[in-house]
């Protein structure tokens, strides 16, 4: 399971922000939704850890007590948790551009895709 550092608008304000470390993909699951979709931001990934799905929705549930039933709301009452951003549908907006989730996801793309290279516009108005 990927643990990531991240950074939390508590309430969705921008002003009121807070930095976490090493927090699971089922936690951001859940802080996004007590604090908004986008409150979650700044994902960096920093390792992928062997954590056992039971073991994590009890330490949540331990964690996360108001309302009562928000593990289970938004993780379900058992069986697998998302083990990577990816699984989570946490879009790339949200994540940081050097971390490993994004660097994989790049190399996964490119071995498909045609290579694109960014053309530089000062560069074509300097030649000019």
């Amino acid at each position: 399971m990927q643990l990531c550092n991240i950074t939390v608008a508590i309430g969705g304000e921008a002003g009121m922000t807070v930095h976490k470390e090493r927090v699971t993909v089922p936690e951001i699951m859940i802080l996004r939704a007590v604090h908004g979709e986008d409150a979650v931001r700044n994902i960096e990934v920093i390792e992928d850890a062997d954590i056992d799905a039971s073991e994590e929705r009890s330490r949540l549930g331990a964690v996360y007590k108001n309302p009562e039933t928000i593990v289970r709301d938004v993780l379900g009452a058992h069986g697998n948790l998302p083990k990577t951003l990816d699984e989570a549908g946490i879009d790339d907006e949200f994540i940081v551009s050097n971390s490993v989730a994004k660097t994989k996801k790049s190399k996964k793309a490119s071995a498909t895709e045609e290579l694109k290279v960014p053309q530089d516009d000062a560069s074509t108005d300097a030649a000019a």
